[in-house]
């Protein structure tokens, strides 16, 4: 049986505060990952920028569609993974 992800109310959370999610990485290992989108908890000048993945500054000019963007609150610095990745997010 598949859960679904409401990813619309995951992303809304992203951007109000810090909020923890289990995703799928790349190479088949889950991650929990602490991350937020808001503001007013990202770093002026994070510790770390990821330009591996197309981020030149603080956000990404484009990112492929089912992209998800997010700081990381514990690893100081942004990453991303693709939505249909999402397993579990919890407020």
């Amino acid at each position: 049986m598949e859960i679904k992800i409401d990813i619309k109310s995951f992303k809304t959370a992203l951007h109000t505060g810090p909020i923890e999610f289990i995703y799928t990485k790349k190479d088949g290992t889950t991650r929990l990952a602490k991350g937020t989108l808001c503001e007013s908890l990202i770093p002026k000048e994070p510790a770390k920028l990821e330009d591996a993945d197309g981020f030149a500054k603080r956000a990404p000019r484009k990112l492929p569609e089912g992209t998800v963007f997010y700081y990381d609150l514990e690893k100081n610095g942004f990453r991303s993974f693709n939505e249909s990745q999402l397993v579990e997010w919890f407020v």
